[in-house]
């Protein structure tokens, strides 16, 4: 499944014990619920999802390059951090939280 093979490469990653949910749904409302201090994923209209609906930061992983730059423009709009690589967005997180 979608959330077992998150789980392992979270687990490749370093994260030793990651929770991963996977959702048909809105994923704004988990997000709040859970209160999630970050969100990262690679479909826009769910970090705009999660953005709307709780105070999460989110981070959208954008990989095609010739689109990336005006996708991170509109998605800097709408205050949402746009990286390419799934590294850059734990490194985004991180200094985030740092400055908080």
């Amino acid at each position: 499944t979608a959330q077992v093979q998150s789980q392992r490469w979270l687990r490749r990653q370093g994260f030793d014990l990651p929770a991963v949910y996977t959702t048909q749904g809105s994923r704004g409302p988990i997000a709040a619920a859970l209160t999630l201090d970050a969100h990262i994923d690679d479909r826009l209209e769910h970090c705009v999802d999660v953005i709307s609906e709780s105070k999460a930061l989110s981070v959208l992983v954008w990989r095609e390059e010739e689109s990336f730059a005006q996708i991170s423009k509109g998605a800097h709009k709408l205050g949402i951090a746009a990286v390419r690589t799934v590294a850059e967005a734990l490194r985004r997180i991180e200094e985030l939280s740092r400055s908080r």
